[in-house]
């Protein structure tokens, strides 16, 4: 089955045709968030675990902070700081005083 534009005597049937966001009285992205909010409910009852949205916590996750943030540092640095020190003395950069 082809998926596209819906053919002109099926057009009435759509989403934006029926409008059901103006029968609950809200706007039309806060329906589509809350019809979002609701799959993801029901993976969770399912027992799975969906990813969040683009690295937004999901409803009821505590939202997660950056460690390098809460330290006051670039991501970078953290990074490399996670690396411990370098094996090798024999590098070009002097040892602390």
């Amino acid at each position: 089955m082809k998926v596209g534009r819906p053919l002109d005597s099926q057009k009435h049937t759509t989403l934006t045709a029926t409008k059901p966001w103006v029968a609950e009285g809200m706007s039309r992205r806060t329906w589509y968030r809350r019809q979002a909010e609701g799959r993801i409910n029901k993976w969770l009852e399912g027992g799975k675990k969906p990813k969040s949205n683009r690295g937004r916590p999901l409803k009821g996750e505590a939202p997660r902070l950056k460690p390098w943030i809460a330290l006051g540092m670039s991501e970078s640095t953290w990074r490399r700081r996670q690396k411990g020190p370098r094996k090798t003395g024999n590098h070009w950069r002097r040892a602390p005083a």
